[in-house]
């Protein structure tokens, strides 16, 4: 965009308070952002994680529907849901959404404490 119209669009803007986006620099700013994401492999890198994510979760899927006849048998429940719990960890998790991990922690700390006094 020539540095003219940069300026006129920013007067523009100032007068109205509003941001005036032209056609023309929305367009070079999607070309720029795709530009960026492919030389940074954003785009790969997050399908990979998300492949990841997908196959973290059927493995625990198929752990947890296993019937849970054993105490060892708990323990690897617990511990499959305590490693897909901090590898989904959420900045803010609902609170439900820390039961899981609560109830795992708790049965790993009884079978610690468990092998510690036998």
């Amino acid at each position: 965009m020539h540095i003219g119209k940069r300026l006129a669009n920013l007067e523009l803007s100032l007068g109205s308070g509003k941001p005036v986006r032209t056609p023309s620099s929305h367009g070079l700013y999607q070309v720029q952002t795709a530009r960026l994401r492919k030389t940074s492999g954003m785009d790969l890198a997050k399908a990979r994680a998300a492949a990841a994510k997908k196959s973290l979760s059927d493995l625990v899927t198929a752990i947890m529907e296993q019937p849970g006849t054993t105490m060892e048998g708990m323990l690897i429940k617990a511990q499959a849901v305590t490693t897909f719990n901090k590898a989904m960890a959420r900045k803010y998790p609902f609170e439900a959404e820390l039961w899981a991990a609560q109830l795992a922690a708790s049965v790993l700390q009884l079978a610690t404490e468990g092998d510690a006094s036998a």
